[in-house]
């Protein structure tokens, strides 16, 4: 593999790991989860995130899904978006606000940046602390992490904020679990990556280490024929557009995770860094191939066990996040002629003049954000039937803005004809996108699992967040299973969730696109869900998850144009009324070969009654593995997605249903595996939905070959 495919820091890291070989902790081997009956996986099946303590999944007061490490690297899966798409509920779709990345929805909900599903590494929140929303370049390799939650419906109960479609919580490896290997790809799209994760003793501490690169210039295949420039430049006789053209994807992700464990004192660390992304459609749906969007995220987490003080186990925790991004916009390309207002804003309405922009519209945004968290956790035991967690807690985010550009208030006002590339720094002033701003959060929550019987358990839980900008919102859960056998468990759940105002919502201001409103209220959503989970009694190889729900979600933040000015300002507006099922299930169909199956339906409609734009009503999926003996492995599944409906005087074409198809191959030696896989298996020429100012919607990657070589040690 070409060294200029590993950074500097990635180098190092590799260095290191073959320097520390010697030391590397003894991993217990296991058995593979295919070898495993139905019976006994439901037996070690084991969930954290819905209760905020580890419980077997049966008796999680949620419906949940949940993918193992041994599972997705059978699929092919490469990051979390990967694994999870086959998932019964899970969308994976594209922000059609500003630069284009891949959104996570749940049952239909996601939010305009994906604000409304909370991302958790280990518990610890990764959102955006400016949006709420995903990272750009949206990829978080899987190298060292054990397993996936995701966690449908209300989770505000235990995690508060942005839990309000549901929790997705990836799981490290503890201290002596985590495999010690390397792993190098190369694949179609110029894709190269690497990586490794490695355990070492270091006298009574253990650290566990997981890197991994990846790089990518993207499927050059994907074209759109219009943007929204195409349509300026047949208002105003100009020839900027960048269209026909590329859809640019590209990415390079580093991704550096650290555990150390000394006696009851821990520190994780978690650095991810977009080195560089293509913006897709463009900030303002105009194709933009000179513009870029670099990210960086560490977080850093202190952990003090303080069982040997207390009854059960009291964990105290302290983080420390640091956010940074840079992106380049060209908003609008090269020889641009734009409306210009009095502010020197793009203004339809009452334009000044008609401003040529020859080096083009130009913004170059960046923040320095920083978010400080404390927290108290006690779970025990009280008497033989109720264990009590109870959490007390305090974050402070602040949000620190710089701008550079050649548009907007105080730098022009409409009365030139041509305006250049020359970038005004308005950082500091009135003119800035957004101010300094910060925002001071407590917590208390209490959880209480009452084991009513052998086979029934209550879960009571409520948290209140007190927000200094909007006062309190208090949540409540209420979760219910019932074991009717040990293979047999119903479930119910109601709770509510909210998601509080994000930075964007607040306090965004001198943006053509939108202005923030400082008097917004959270979104709220109540939500109610029942299912069974059961082997079936007639067929012991075959057992099969249902789950239904229903939620009436209010006060959604939408931003709307206000009548003379054109002005889009964020109001609480918006409603979503949902309901629908998910049927999934697995099939041991002989000794070596399985196959996974499942089917959703969501039935959601907007403030206008119509279906909600972009999201699937219905999906499925079917896969199956093929493991003739320990030395080969074979896997095929397809991802069905279809009836997506166009917003409310979209006359564009109905959206295509799509299938996408994957496979791999695998054959393993005594340390060596060597891999061949497949995405896109049809390539077929599949779309997300646009707004519409890309008229032909969004194009995803097509057909694409990896090739895998690891080494286990």
């Amino acid at each position: 593999m070409r060294l200029h495919c590993l950074n500097r820091n990635g180098f190092w890291l590799v260095a290191l790991f073959f320097a520390t070989a010697a030391y590397a902790t003894d991993v217990e081997p296991k058995r593979s989860l295919f070898d495993l009956s139905l019976e006994e996986l439901v037996q070690v099946q084991v969930v954290t995130a819905a209760s905020g303590y580890a419980q077997n999944l049966l008796d999680a007061p949620a419906s949940v899904s949940i993918i193992e490490a041994e599972e997705w690297e059978a699929n092919g899966a490469r990051t979390l978006n990967d694994a999870i798409r086959a998932l019964p509920g899970v969308q994976i779709t594209k922000v059609q606000t500003g630069a284009t990345k891949d959104k996570i929805s749940l049952r239909g909900l996601s939010g305009t940046f994906g604000q409304q599903v909370l991302m958790l590494v280990d518990g610890l929140p990764i959102n955006r602390l400016y949006d709420g929303g995903v990272n750009f370049g949206n990829r978080i390799p899987l190298i060292g992490f054990k397993r996936i939650e995701v966690v449908k419906g209300p989770g505000s109960a235990v995690y508060g904020a942005d839990a309000f479609g549901g929790v997705i919580n990836l799981v490290s490896y503890e201290p002596g679990e985590m495999p010690s290997k390397l792993v190098f790809r190369h694949g179609g799209f110029d894709t190269w990556e690497a990586g490794f994760s490695h355990a070492l003793k270091i006298g009574d501490g253990a650290l566990q280490l997981a890197y991994e690169y990846q790089r990518s210039a993207d499927d050059s295949g994907k074209t759109v024929n219009t943007d929204l420039q195409s349509t300026f430049d047949r208002i105003f006789g100009t020839t900027a557009s960048h269209a026909p053209g590329k859809f640019d994807e590209h990415y390079t992700i580093s991704s550096l995770r650290a555990r150390w464990k000394w006696h009851a004192l821990s520190f994780d660390v978690n650095d991810w860094r977009n080195l560089g992304a293509g913006l897709g459609a463009g900030v303002a749906q105009a194709l933009d191939p000179r513009g870029y969007s670099k990210e960086a995220t560490a977080n850093y987490k202190l952990g003090l066990d303080l069982s040997a003080f207390a009854p059960g186990q009291l964990d105290f925790h302290l983080s420390y996040r640091r956010e940074v991004t840079s992106t380049l916009f060209n908003i609008f390309p090269p020889g641009a002629r734009l409306p210009i207002g009095s502010d020197g804003n793009l203004n339809f309405v009452v334009p000044v003049n008609l401003v040529t922009f020859p080096d083009g519209y130009i913004g170059f945004p960046r923040l320095n954000n920083r978010a400080y968290s404390a927290d108290l956790i006690h779970v025990l035991e009280v008497g033989e039937a109720h264990r009590v967690r109870w959490e007390f807690g305090y974050d402070q985010i602040q949000l620190h803005a710089q701008e550079t550009k050649n548009f907007g208030p105080g730098v022009i006002d409409g009365s030139k004809l041509v305006v250049g590339g020359t970038l005004a720094d308005v950082t500091g002033t009135p003119y800035v996108f957004m101010r300094n701003q910060s925002r001071d959060v407590w917590h208390l929550s209490l959880q209480d699992e009452w084991k009513i019987t052998e086979e029934l358990r209550a879960t009571l839980g409520v948290r209140q967040d007190h927000y200094a900008n909007f006062g309190a919102t208090t949540n409540p859960r209420l979760g219910a299973s019932y074991r009717l056998s040990k293979d047999v468990a119903f479930k119910v759940s109601a709770g509510s969730a909210f998601r509080a105002p994000s930075f964007v919502d607040l306090y965004v201001s001198n943006n053509p696109a939108g202005v923030g409103n400082p008097v917004l209220q959270p979104e709220t959503i109540r939500t109610v869900d029942a299912g069974f989970s059961a082997i079936m009694p007639f067929a012991e190889q075959l057992q099969i998850d249902v789950s239904i729900f229903r939620y009436d979600a209010k006060r959604l933040i939408e931003f709307v144009a206000v009548p003379v000015t054109g002005v889009q300002v964020a109001q609480n507006v918006g409603t979503r009324n949902g309901q629908g099922f998910e049927f999934s299930g697995r099939w041991q169909v002989a000794k070596g070969l399985s196959t996974d199956f499942n089917y959703s339906f969501v039935d959601e409609e907007n403030e206008w009654g119509r279906p909600q734009p972009e999201v699937a009503r219905q999906t499925a999926y079917l896969g199956g593995h093929w493991q003739p003996n320990d030395k080969y492995h074979a896997y095929v599944g397809v991802k069905w997605v279809a009836d997506r409906q166009r917003a409310a005087g979209d006359l564009r074409p109905s959206i295509a249903d799509y299938y996408l198809g994957s496979a791999k191959l695998e054959r393993r030696f005594d340390h060596l595996a060597i891999s061949l896989s497949v995405e896109n298996l049809f390539n077929a020429a599949a779309r997300e939905p646009s707004n519409g100012s890309i008229a032909d919607d969004y194009p995803l990657a097509g057909r694409q070959w990896m090739l895998e070589t690891s080494w286990t040690f």
